[in-house]
């Protein structure tokens, strides 16, 4: 069974993702700070959760993966796309400390397709770089919605993470 802390999490698109796709899980955390996501995201998956604010999240716990959608809103063409300069583009790096603190065997990452040219491309590679640091080997891609029969044209970029040491 694959043991997994949920960052950012929403209702539960993550979550949702595992379960759609037959895998075996259990979700060890989930991190989000809005209370209405969390009361949704309870009703939808029978769970007892509460609001957690993932700048002040520090539980020592062993899961395999880390996933989750740090705020897009700084990077998308669709904001004022501050970046790094609007608190909300740093919580990426709450999500780094999680993972060093936690070493989980893989992590994942959503965001928008607007992060891979903010700032020039500077904002992804410097959060690419972060992350690899950790000592993971990072594969990123750019993936349409509307190609895998989802009614939306929604492009996102997916980093996943598999820890170098891992042996595999």
């Amino acid at each position: 069974m694959l043991k997994v802390l949920e960052l950012f999490g929403g209702i539960g698109a993550c979550t949702n993702a595992l379960k759609r796709l037959n895998i075996d899980y259990e979700i060890a955390d989930y991190v989000e700070i809005d209370k209405y996501a969390v009361k949704s995201y309870n009703a939808i998956y029978g769970t007892n959760f509460e609001p957690q604010d993932i700048t002040t999240w520090n539980k020592d716990i062993e899961v395999d993966l880390i996933m989750g959608g740090f705020p897009c809103q700084t990077f998308s063409i669709a904001g004022k796309r501050k970046g790094f300069d609007d608190m909300r583009g740093t919580l990426c790096f709450e999500m780094a400390r999680i993972i060093k603190k936690i070493k989980p065997k893989y992590f994942m990452f959503e965001n928008v397709e607007g992060l891979l040219n903010h700032d020039g491309g500077k904002t992804i590679r410097i959060i690419l770089e972060e992350f690899s640091k950790l000592g993971y080997e990072i594969t990123m891609d750019l993936l349409n919605a509307k190609e895998y029969n989802i009614p939306q044209n929604r492009s996102r970029i997916y980093c996943i993470g598999r820890r170098i040491d891992d042996g595999k």
